[in-house]
């Protein structure tokens, strides 16, 4: 039997692609045993009581019901859901001392500070994308934002659908910061069409009109050049295979907060080894 996984946030946009996912296709690594629902009303738990006959074993089980009573059930939660019920989970996931890997942008600095909290009893993950497009970029601005010649423009392009609650995006303001942190901005403008911006102004644009994909994209403006790097994601389904493996990985880690950018090659090399999972089964 592989990793006994609990799903928060069965019913969001990306959570409908993960239950999709397990009910067309076999892991042998990874075994839904747990979906997190929002409340008990008729729709709701239509919809649960559907996957419980597709699933042997699973437990449907509300926001209301405490983690504690199911400890048994799960080795790892996999959240997608909103800040406030991620740190809500994320809290009893370490008086359980079970690990908590999550998808949930939007934070505070005060959910993040309760997560840092939680994260000295067990390995918190925490993901502004699980995409290899995404954080293949991530690296890319890291190394290179510093060399970006003083009198370059830099534009920041996000789009989502109308159903996106944080503008910028989780992933745009990672980049954001990525760029602030190796180039001097004075000023970041969100949706600024009006006042004409210099070299030293970061231009942020969010759109909210997407249907069927996700776009980010970076263009840095010379007076000769211009280089646009650009990434489109077509499906949710993008999200899965790295989400599953962080879980998975989250196994083996001490407890602490790990941000998935920051680990995710050493998740591919390692879940690579067949001896990983001997180790994990």
């Amino acid at each position: 039997m592989g990793v006994r996984l609990g799903f928060c946030g069965a019913f969001g946009k990306v959570g409908i692609k993960f239950l999709e996912y397990f009910s067309q296709s076999s892991n042998e690594n990874v075994v839904l045993t747990l979906i997190i629902i929002k409340e008990k009303n008729d729709e709701y738990q239509k919809v649960g009581n559907q996957y419980k006959s597709l699933f042997n074993n699973i437990k449907v089980i509300t926001e209301g019901d405490k983690l504690e009573k199911f400890k048994d059930s799960f080795d790892v939660i996999l959240d997608f859901s909103t800040p406030s019920a991620t740190v809500r989970r994320a809290l009893e996931c370490s008086e359980l001392l079970k690990p908590f890997v999550t998808g949930t942008t939007g934070f505070s600095s005060n959910d993040l500070q309760k997560l840092i909290e939680y994260a000295q009893t067990i390995p918190i993950i925490i993901a502004q994308n699980f995409t290899w497009g995404i954080n293949f970029i991530f690296s890319i601005l890291k190394n290179y934002t510093e060399i970006i010649p003083e009198n370059y423009f830099v534009e920041v392009y996000e789009s989502h659908g109308p159903q996106k609650v944080d503008a910028p995006s989780g992933t745009a303001k990672r980049i954001i910061e990525i760029l602030k942190s190796g180039k001097f901005f004075k000023n970041v403008f969100i949706n600024n069409f009006n006042i004409p911006l210099a070299p030293h102004d970061l231009q942020v644009l969010v759109s909210r009109n997407s249907q069927n994909t996700n776009e980010h994209k970076i263009s840095i403006r010379g007076p000769y050049e211009e280089v646009t790097i650009h990434h489109k994601s077509f499906s949710r389904e993008v999200y899965i295979e790295n989400a599953l493996k962080a879980c998975i990985y989250s196994l083996s880690l001490k407890p602490g907060l790990y941000y998935f950018e920051n680990i995710n090659q050493h998740i591919i090399r390692n879940l690579s080894n067949p001896e990983v999972h001997k180790k994990l089964n």
